[in-house]
């Protein structure tokens, strides 16, 4: 599944907000957590919606409860086409 945060910015925060809770650098965060860094780089930038997996990761080592997040959920292939680039 994909989380959508629900306002533009809320997730590059949400991502900020879990590495300094963590006490480090984004590359460490990924590394630690394996993560791919390049893939954590474009869910900070938002040109994709967060896996759960990475979501769930995060608000454990923030202490976040994902309750409190204003976030919906969309399909695991959400806007990709089948096929291809057609």
């Amino acid at each position: 599944m994909r989380v959508k945060f629900n306002e533009s910015g809320q997730q590059r925060m949400f991502i900020d907000y879990a590495r300094q809770k963590a006490g480090i650098s984004m590359r460490k965060l990924a590394i630690n957590n394996n993560v791919d860094y390049e893939l954590l780089k474009k869910y900070h930038q938002e040109r994709c919606f967060i896996s759960k997996e990475v979501f769930d990761l995060l608000c454990k080592i923030s202490g976040v409860r994902k309750q409190e997040l204003n976030v919906g959920y969309l399909p695991e292939y959400w806007g990709q086409v089948k096929g291809g680039k057609s």
